[in-house]
């Protein structure tokens, strides 16, 4: 019998950052290895050999994200391909994924703001992926505990954050 199952999952996950979303999507265009890190688990991913140092401070060289950029999950050699930047709607979504073979998307994880009212803005995961073996719904506990970690990085960071004049002047 095989391992494969090739269907496709979807979720969602969300966070209310009280911070407008300029102050969130900073740290949105700095994910990656190399750059701002992922905001969750640092030493988690670092015990697989990721090499993540998650950033506590915007970086203005890396709001530099594009079309086509990739966003690496670890080293060249350690870690799976990096995702791709799919879509960029400034200031409002970001969208990474993996392409498949027939050149559309094996998976797609989307961050996405919405103003909530007073300031405060909704930060919104979404995540599509086909999975491909059996053993890919075993992971999906552990997919769940860094997701839900990075939102609250995330959150953590832009309500400390003094926004987006540290950009501006290069002020950590």
């Amino acid at each position: 019998a095989s391992s494969a199952c090739s269907t496709t999952s979807s979720s969602g996950k969300a966070v209310t950052i009280a911070a407008p979303p300029e102050r969130v999507w900073p740290w949105l265009m700095q994910l990656g290895q190399g750059r701002g890190g992922f905001y969750s688990y640092e030493w988690l991913e670092n015990l697989i050999g990721m090499e993540i140092y998650n950033a506590d401070k915007l970086v203005p060289a890396w709001q530099n994200l594009q079309l086509g950029d990739p966003v690496r999950m670890g080293p060249d050699g350690k870690a799976p391909p990096p995702y791709i930047v799919a879509q960029i709607v400034p200031g409002r979504a970001l969208v990474l994924g993996h392409r498949n073979e027939q050149g559309g998307w094996h998976d797609t994880y989307a961050f996405v703001l919405e103003p909530d009212g007073a300031g405060a803005t909704r930060l919104i995961h979404r995540s599509r992926a086909e999975a491909l073996f059996a053993y890919d719904r075993a992971l999906e506990p552990g997919y769940f505990l860094m997701e839900r970690a990075m939102l609250l990085g995330i959150r953590q960071r832009a309500e400390r954050s003094p926004g987006t004049a540290a950009l501006r002047d290069g002020a950590p």
